[in-house]
């Protein structure tokens, strides 16, 4: 076999059946179906491996619309081979995208700069069953303006320990998080809460969401939200919203389009410093053919800016020959700024 090329997958699932993206021992799951996919494509012996690695590691029964993964192929396939070839091996809850040879160094976790997730709401008094495979049926009586208003406490650079969970020995170098847009928008019978920020901890969309439909409902005050990224030991209540509604929208890469993340990211971003990946086609996603959450090393920006939160890794591949300089939502607003380590 010659030298191993690094092949990057955009991926969409639908996640009800599964445990989750990462591997588990005796556990269904979406890295472990694809791996196994790779092995027979790649024709390798049983016991071989070629690992799948995911930008974001999204729970048991969570869905993606675009996920982004790679691996090192043992041979060359042409991408489009890759692509008919995979998804000849997978269930249809697991489709391929678009696959492309990438750099050999690229990592689709790494060098991720940011994710966008979309979080569904059923606001009928009644819905069809065939919908909440994909939804959270919340009813029509939430108060989208309390929901509003307490979206708008999660903008900005917090610390989010009162919005995750981890289990012992996994909890994070740090939970402080910068989140450049948290809105609503509303869709006939669905409301979609977006969110886009640099990283995501375990259940952080999930419990974030939960509050805000527990303050929709007039089971907490709009305030809330702001108090507990004040004081994650707030005494009361928390909330968690299903898996089923919860989809991995985007991940984002340096030179990638923020497009996607709905027309008004510049416009949150700046209101983020008042307060202080292409879309590759060819393939429907799962849900769309069944119905018509690693920061450790941070540095500063200048004064007046919102803070950066890229890792020291990210900063010595943007001063790479012919890399772009700048932190993605700094260059959506075309101010590209100089980076030091903090």
């Amino acid at each position: 076999m010659g030298t191993p090329v690094r092949v990057r997958l955009d991926l969409a699932y639908d996640g009800t059946d599964f445990a989750g993206w990462q591997h588990q021992p005796d556990r269904d799951t979406i890295q472990r179906r694809i791996e196994a996919a790779a092995r027979r494509l790649y024709r390798l012996a049983p016991d071989e491996r070629t690992p799948v690695v995911g930008a974001g590691r999204t729970d048991a029964g969570v869905h993606a619309e675009r996920q982004v993964a790679h691996f090192d192929a043992p041979l060359v396939i042409p991408p489009a081979g890759i692509r008919a070839g995979l998804n000849g091996l997978l269930p249809d809850s697991i489709r391929v995208l678009a696959a492309a040879e990438t750099a050999p160094d690229f990592h689709a976790r790494f060098d991720a700069t940011g994710k966008t997730y979309r979080y569904h709401l059923l606001t009928e008094p009644v819905v069809t069953p065939l919908q909440t495979r994909y939804a959270w049926p919340v009813g029509d009586r939430l108060s989208r303006e309390a929901m509003e208003e307490a979206a708008a406490a999660l903008v900005g650079r917090h610390d989010f320990r009162a919005f995750f969970t981890a289990p012992p020995g996994e909890e994070p170098r740090t939970p402080v998080r910068n989140i450049f847009t948290a809105r609503f928008d509303q869709r006939e019978n669905m409301l979609v809460f977006e969110v886009a920020a640099d990283g995501f901890l375990r259940y952080m969309v999930r419990r974030m969401v939960g509050t805000l439909v527990a303050v929709g409902r007039g089971q907490l005050p709009p305030d809330r939200v702001g108090a507990l990224l004040r004081d994650p030991e707030l005494p009361g209540p928390r909330f968690r919203a299903p898996a089923a509604g919860l989809r991995l929208y985007r991940v984002h890469y340096d030179g990638g389009s923020l497009a996607a993340c709905g027309g008004t990211l510049k416009a949150s971003i700046r209101g983020a410093q008042r307060r202080g990946g292409g879309v590759w086609g060819g393939v429907s996603p799962p849900h769309e053919r069944r119905w018509s959450e690693s920061r450790s090393d941070s540095h500063r920006q200048p004064v007046g800016k919102a803070p950066c939160t890229h890792t020291n890794r990210q900063i010595r591949r943007a001063g790479r020959p012919g890399a772009r300089a700048g932190c993605f939502h700094h260059r959506l607003l075309g101010k590209r700024h100089s980076q030091r380590a903090g």
